[in-house]
């Protein structure tokens, strides 16, 4: 495939060397966090050959790679993702609705997200919202069934509605709520501990632009915690 992309810093300025990485990695979210998982072994990662090419705008450039004629006509590959240096579109998520600024622990909160799906998805997701505290731990949880299965997404909005309930041992508090659409992993039957999760973006008008990892969460509002 090919891709429009920029080597730049963040100040727009052509970025230093890089280098071209093959990795057979043994982790991903679960990492060897609760032992190995012997069933998964023995893997192998084999490579043919790596080829570097050179991109010119020369009238006489050729389309082979170094000559080779092994080398696909990249236009016959290529995938187009309606501008130039952008990658595969991601869902964008906006900054959700919640309609209290504060509640007492055990409680119930409304909950409004709007998400502008750009493809489906092999598998189906469920919302899953956090509520992080100022250390950056998740205090609590909650799945929730999105009404347009990501399946289904294929360019929708999808306007999500619901109720959530703060865990009653929460202490008094500002804490951060978090989201992230994904599926558990198979050892882990409730998304407790770890996420397959789907790549997200804000909205350009977003007022929450925060990460964390682990699984990988976006801030989309905040709560405080009373008493």
């Amino acid at each position: 495939y090919t891709k429009g992309y920029k080597w730049v810093d963040n100040d727009g300025k052509l970025a230093g060397p890089a280098h071209v990485l093959l990795n057979l990695a043994v982790g991903g979210p679960w990492a060897g966090r609760f032992g190995i998982q012997d069933k998964l072994f023995p893997q192998q990662f084999t490579i043919d050959y790596v080829r570097v090419c050179q991109l010119t705008d020369a009238a006489n450039g050729s389309r082979t790679c170094g000559g080779s004629a092994v080398t696909p006509d990249p236009i016959k590959f290529a995938y187009t993702t309606g501008s130039a240096g952008h990658d595969v579109q991601r869902p964008t998520i906006h900054d959700a609705v919640i309609d209290t600024p504060s509640a007492r622990a055990g409680s119930f909160i409304g909950f409004k997200q709007r998400i502008d799906a750009s493809v489906s998805t092999d598998d189906k997701h469920a919302l899953y919202v956090y509520l992080v505290n100022a250390k950056r731990e998740s205090v609590g949880w909650q799945r929730v069934e999105l009404p347009t299965p990501t399946t289904k997404w294929g360019g929708r909005t999808v306007e999500v509605d619901t109720r959530l309930q703060l865990p009653e041992w929460v202490e008094p508090g500002s804490y951060g709520v978090y989201v992230a659409i994904g599926s558990p992993e198979e050892w882990d039957a409730e998304g407790k501990n770890s996420l397959r999760t789907l790549n997200l973006r804000y909205a350009p008008g977003a007022k929450h632009r925060k990460r964390i990892g682990q699984p990988t969460r976006w801030k989309v509002g905040e709560l405080q915690i009373v008493r």
